[in-house]
């Protein structure tokens, strides 16, 4: 007997922008998305998560040296009779965030270092999820304590 699991196929991550990103920026965070490091492209890397990475910058007429920020969020389910009932936590990249003149590979770096410790974050807390899926296999799991 075959079963497929929901949580695989319910959702694919995205990459979000933020309103305010000037084209110059854009363009050095699609270059950042499209770098290999280890074999994948980050961007390849999201789109099989199951969590989106939402960038944004500090940038005005004035600034020097802009800079990327990258942040990434998830759900936690509290309370095991009420399925609603969860918080939300957000995790940030490092407060220095990366200077778009920077070489790609170090974006690419920088980006990578994020998902690997924004997945790491995300496994501290067993109940945690991001889709539909992910959140009635948490609820079950909460409903009946199992822990990982």
């Amino acid at each position: 007997m075959r079963i497929n699991n929901a949580e695989k196929f319910s959702f694919n991550g995205r990459v979000k922008f933020d309103k305010k990103l000037t084209k110059s920026m854009v363009e050095y965070a699609n270059e950042i998305l499209d770098q290999p490091f280890s074999g994948t492209t980050a961007r390849e890397r999201i789109a099989k998560s199951s969590y989106d990475v939402e960038i944004s910058g500090r940038a005005s007429k004035r600034t020097v040296h802009p800079k990327l920020f990258f942040s990434s969020s998830f759900n936690l389910l509290k309370d095991p009779k009420i399925f609603h009932h969860t918080s939300r936590f957000t995790y940030f990249s490092p407060s220095k965030g990366v200077s778009i003149n920077s070489t790609v590979a170090e974006g690419a770096h920088k980006l990578n270092e994020h998902l690997t410790k924004f997945e790491e974050y995300k496994g501290w807390y067993p109940y945690a999820y991001n889709t539909f899926g992910e959140k009635i296999s948490a609820f079950f799991k909460r409903m009946f304590g199992i822990r990982k």
